[in-house]
């Protein structure tokens, strides 16, 4: 298994050929346990299989980052995208109060709590909607969002609806063969797939409030 130190090398060393190859790397996020908390330098080697890091990039559209483990010789690619994020993008202010059913004093909230409380509102919309209008657009999604070499994981409410996915494959950073061709290999069909998921439900998922109150808007996919 790599070392943290071989680990942080190869964090530098592929930081390098992303952006060789056109991508822009933003941040590195680590060492941290799954929850995404902070793990003191001395007690790594204690903790070694529950070790991450993250390397962020991004290309002209869209975010992605790549996860290293402290035990494992392979790292992994990831797209991700809030579906609910994207439903709660049709929300004003004021919409999403009368959803969750509470005043907020918006200039107290930080971007996180701000995200988590439309979240929040988006699903409400979701869970208003016919269930049967669920199915086709999983389906869908997971058929945009997914090639024969790319790996697809949704998150789903418990009715069933995806709200966030994510497109996946490995790559082998630790491997002395790590050409930018290799790199561009493994991170590129991953991002194809991706934005096609994406631009499917940018296009297709949306807000019906056709004369309704906020309390009664319903989720609809068009396609």
């Amino acid at each position: 298994m790599p070392t943290n130190q071989r680990v942080q090398s190869a964090i530098v060393d592929l930081s390098e050929g992303l952006s060789a190859i056109g991508y822009e790397t933003k941040d590195v996020i680590g060492p941290v346990n799954p929850n995404g908390e902070p793990i003191p330098e001395e007690e790594i080697e204690e903790i070694q299989e529950d070790v991450q890091y993250y390397l962020t990039a991004e290309t002209s559209r869209s975010s992605f980052y790549i996860r290293f483990d402290l035990d494992s010789e392979y790292a992994i690619v990831v797209y991700p995208m809030s579906v609910l994020g994207h439903i709660g993008s049709y929300l004003n202010k004021d919409e999403v109060e009368a959803l969750v059913g509470e005043s907020i004093d918006w200039g107290e909230t930080n971007d996180q709590e701000e995200d988590m409380i439309t979240k929040r509102a988006a699903e409400l919309v979701v869970e208003n909607a016919d269930k049967s209008q669920y199915h086709t657009a999983a389906f869908n999604l997971s058929v945009y969002a997914s090639t024969s070499v790319v790996d697809y994981r949704q998150t789903t409410t418990d009715s069933g609806f995806p709200v966030e996915f994510q497109c996946l494959r490995a790559i082998f950073p630790y491997s002395e063969n790590m050409t930018m061709e290799r790199i561009d290999n493994r991170v590129h069909p991953v991002i194809i797939a991706g934005e096609r998921g994406r631009r499917y439900v940018e296009y297709a998922f949306r807000i019906n409030k056709d004369n309704k109150s906020p309390e009664e808007y319903e989720f609809e996919s068009i396609f």
